[in-house]
């Protein structure tokens, strides 16, 4: 999606990407790749609320890395491109997790495990 689409969505349906995390993946034509376009939308995307993931992928010279089955021809840029997931998991895992966790037990005031035990 476009950062024009992203705050065209964000007015009509409100802040639907807030505190939500967003990997970001670009493909285009020349030897930069989606790297200025990338920029702005992590710009667009952290603007709105959404938790930008470090080490969005932005692939260079898209029609000589895909044929024309949309099948990667690359295998450098198929490993960037397939862990982009894992990324995002490990991201939510070690992160923003924790992050909620420790949010939660203050709004309750629960007690930390570690001054529960005996």
């Amino acid at each position: 999606m476009s950062p024009t689409g992203i705050i065209r969505c964000h007015e009509v349906h409100g802040p639907v990407l807030a505190g939500k995390p967003v990997a970001l993946v670009g493909v285009a034509a020349g030897r930069i790749g989606a790297i200025k376009a990338l920029e702005q939308l992590k710009s667009v995307c952290a603007h709105i609320g959404a938790i930008v993931v470090p080490g969005a992928v932005s692939v260079a010279g898209v029609q000589q890395v895909f044929d024309e089955q949309g099948r990667c021809t690359n295998a450098d840029v198929e490993a960037m491109l397939r862990g982009v997931a894992p990324a995002l998991l490990t991201f939510l895992r070690d992160y923003i997790c924790p992050k909620h966790i420790l949010e939660d037990m203050v709004r309750t005031s629960a007690q930390p495990w570690a001054t529960t035990m005996s």
